[in-house]
């Protein structure tokens, strides 16, 4: 007894441990999230060994890298070796009203002992020093002759000014340039020997720095080009860089034309120049810009002259030899598709059979139709039927049907008087077009509705619409439209439609559409547009005329005005088109506006867009960016500042990511107005214009409401019966019954609403884009 005495008793603690392993009492639920993110791991075999590498291996993987990047440069350099290596090109850019290029390159000559006339134009330098050969583009103070001087450059020098500061012309070449891609950049100052003090010259190359690194933060150094030794370094730059080239200008094949003649036996102009880029296609179309797409008739090599053995002379038999001529799978010019010679008018889909005339507004794709006023679906009958039999047998059908319906949406009112339910999606049982119709109710003689006088109902109209009008800042309806009183809102608002769902609700882009533009069955349809483009850019990268070959281009019908109006003293650029890129078709461009442009950007106004090597006059249309299951996007009457947004506009298809710049014509120039890239060909991206037609509530009763201003007569009522209601504080019901002939109706919302809210229906109508047309700058 002392022994279990001594011993004690112990008390067990109250905190009973949990027993993870136990999953008695686990729910689905709780040993789904327990087993969410888990991955299987392989149970059966061997594991894969790690590949341990070691320090020699590393080293012998980095010299390979190495040996690679070497090759290709190599390759890549070797269009500008030899005696008859073609030119690098300079595009000689000045930024600043006191500048001048043709001083710059009179500069950079004398630093390599050259005495070459300098003028505006093409200037070609041997620079025997390095074994390089330089062609100058130097041009003035013109927005066109810059941009396509850099589109063409290997090397563009910027010239900056040590007395002023860049001008906004100054500043829009450099937005423009720099949305449009640029190779290398070389960036010099003027009249830094005017400015007094070793230390505030350092002072000016500092700041100047600072202000080119914001656009290319790449650029490590300013050149006093006034300096003879800086000159100097810059030729060597010019001469030993390895051009970096532009993405979308390199897939191509490219020519810039040292002369543009008119040969009279062969009705051809001929453009002599070196080819760059990719290998020279003679069955490709080739794109003069401002002027179109033209065919090649043919490709001749024109021999570098030998001065050192025979002065001037040149090889006759080599100067008329023939490089390519076009095969039987030469690009035609034809844009469109053949016209189909059935070709039917086009008509409005009802989307309901036998129905001659809609009785409703269109809900996505079908129209509303009261219960009695269904079209008459046939009915097999048994043989020997007679025509008043028939006609029995159809009543009857129709009354157990139209009763089920009646009996059901009673069912379903009566439910929702008690729950407090979303109208976003039809409930179960019932159509979308059948929830609005309720019967009649009656609410005592305080919901009794008279109609007012027609001169005090236009008065009322016109003091809230004119309080409306003073509200300018109000911006919860952007889309906001007002119903004319004296005609119908269907006969007005007939090419709209409702939708259930503007992200999810079907919309058919293949239907017929009265408001299509004439050529849009004609136009061209990449079903992949993705696996087309890979097709045609890779197959422009081989075969063709090798880059880095002197030749003389025939173009095939090529109007006189092409040689005549040719500028030397203007860069003349012809890029080759890779195939299908002359058909017609679907653009779509991701655009943002230019942060340094304030004035309102409108859909449809014309504008100048620059895609690669190609300039038009559009009117393009914006809508919003991003995908949504049906495809559809919303309209956007204007460019906001700060969003980006897709302009869609019909035109010549493009391969690859190009970029593109939106410009304005303004009496003080071309302004930049947006940029971006092209984006596809998507012919089936709708675009969809919403408006919102908007009424106040006129009395309030629980969650029925009467709404007032929206319609003007109660055929519209029950026109647009079908479209579901919103509010602007976020509530959402459906018309219920219209109330007497001015317009004024009963609706039924999810919730109690307020005095000061506003009610709204939106309605969407397609918008198709419009044709691009040439531009040309004038001389």
């Amino acid at each position: 007894m002392a022994g279990a005495e001594s011993g004690g008793h112990h008390h067990r603690t109250s905190l009973k441990s949990k027993k993870p392993f136990k999953s008695r009492h686990s729910s689905k639920s709780s040993v789904k999230d327990k087993l969410k993110g888990k991955v299987e791991r392989p149970t059966d075999g061997a594991k894969p060994k790690k590949h341990t590498s070691t320090k020699a291996d590393r080293r012998n993987a980095a010299k390979q890298v190495q040996a690679k990047k070497r090759e290709e440069t190599i390759r890549n350099n070797r269009i500008f070796d030899g005696r008859r290596g073609a030119p690098r090109i300079v595009a000689i850019v000045p930024l600043c009203a006191d500048v001048d290029g043709v001083t710059v390159v009179k500069n950079l000559n004398a630093s390599i002992e050259q005495d070459v006339e300098v003028k505006e134009g093409l200037v070609n330098v041997q620079a025997e020093r390095f074994k390089q050969k330089l062609q100058y583009i130097v041009v003035d103070r013109d927005y066109v002759s810059i941009v396509d001087a850099c589109k063409a450059a290997d090397f563009t020098v910027f010239i900056l000014s040590a007395n002023q500061e860049v001008d906004e012309f100054g500043e829009l070449c450099l937005r423009s340039i720099q949305s449009q891609g640029i190779s290398n950049v070389v960036t010099v100052v003027q009249h830094l020997d005017t400015v007094d003090g070793i230390k505030t010259k350092a002072d000016v190359k500092k700041s100047l720095l600072s202000f080119i690194s914001y656009f290319f933060p790449t650029e490590e150094k300013v050149h006093a080009i006034d300096s003879a030794a800086e000159a100097l370094n810059v030729v060597r730059a010019l001469c030993t860089q390895h051009p970096s080239g532009i993405n979308w200008r390199e897939n191509r094949s490219y020519v810039l034309a040292e002369s543009v003649t008119y040969e009279e036996e062969g009705n051809n102009v001929v453009v002599e120049g070196i080819v760059r880029g990719k290998g020279l296609n003679v069955d490709r179309l080739v794109h003069i810009q401002g002027w179109g797409d033209y065919q090649i008739e043919k490709i001749c090599s024109v021999p570098e002259e030998n001065k050192k053995g025979r002065g001037m002379d040149v090889d006759m038999e080599e100067a008329n030899n023939v490089l390519a001529v076009p095969t039987e799978e030469q690009d035609s010019t034809e844009a469109l598709a053949p016209e189909e010679e059935d070709d039917e008018e086009m008509e409005m889909d009802s989307g309901v059979e036998g129905a001659a005339q809609p009785k409703g507004v269109r809900l996505d794709d079908h129209y509303y139709f009261d219960k009695e006023e269904e079209p008459v679906k046939n009915i097999k009958l048994p043989k020997g039927t007679s025509k008043y039999q028939a006609e029995w047998i159809t009543e009857e059908g129709s009354d157990a049907e139209s009763s089920d319906e009646e009996d059901e949406d009673d069912e379903e009112m009566d439910n929702g008087e008690e729950e407090d339910e979303g109208f976003d999606e039809p409930r179960r049982g019932i159509s979308f077009a059948t929830q609005s119709e309720y019967a009649p109710t009656e609410f005592g003689d305080d919901e009794m509705h008279v109609d007012l006088d027609p001169e005090e109902e236009m008065a009322q109209l016109e003091a809230y619409r004119q309080a409306q009008r003073e509200r300018s800042d109000d911006l919860e309806f952007p889309d906001e439209v007002e119903a004319p009183p004296d005609m119908p809102a269907s006969e007005r608002f007939k090419k709209y439609r409702g939708m259930k769902s503007f992200r999810t609700s079907p919309w058919d882009a293949d239907e017929s559409d009265p408001n299509a533009p004439a050529e849009w069955k004609r136009l061209a349809r990449f079903e992949n547009y993705k696996a087309t483009k890979n097709r045609v850019i890779k197959q422009g990268q081989f075969g063709g005329v090798a880059a880095g070959t002197r030749v003389q281009i025939y173009l095939r019908d090529c109007p006189r005005e092409i040689a005549e109006k040719y500028d030397g003293s203007k860069p003349f650029l012809l890029t080759s088109l890779l195939q299908y890129e002359h058909k017609t078709t679907v653009l779509n461009f991701q655009v943002t506006p230019n942060t340094e442009y304030n004035e309102p950007i409108k859909a449809k106004d014309p504008l100048i867009l620059q895609c690669g090597a190609r300039r038009y006059v559009v009117k393009p249309l914006y809508s919003q960016f991003g995908n949504s299951s049906n495809n559809v996007a919303k309209f956007e009457r204007y460019l906001h500042p700060g969003r980006t947004s897709v302009a869609t506009v019909i035109g010549p298809a493009v391969f690859g990511n190009v970029p593109v710049l939106l410009l304005r014509e303004t009496p003080n120039g071309l302004k930049l107005v947006a940029s971006g890239s092209f984006l596809d060909t998507d012919h089936r991206r709708v675009i969809a214009k919403r408006i919102v037609l908007t009424g106040i509530p006129y009395k309030i009763h629980k969650r029925v409401v009467t709404i007032r201003y929206m319609f003007f007569s109660d055929h519209d009522v029950n026109w647009f019966k079908a479209i579901q209601l919103f509010t602007k504080y976020g509530k959402t019901g459906y018309i219920k019954e219209s109330l007497g002939t001015h317009g004024y109706f009963k609706a039924t919302f999810d919730a109690k609403i307020n005095q000061q809210d506003t009610i709204g229906m939106s309605l969407y109508k397609r918008v198709f884009p419009r044709m691009v047309e040439n531009w040309r700058a004038e001389a």
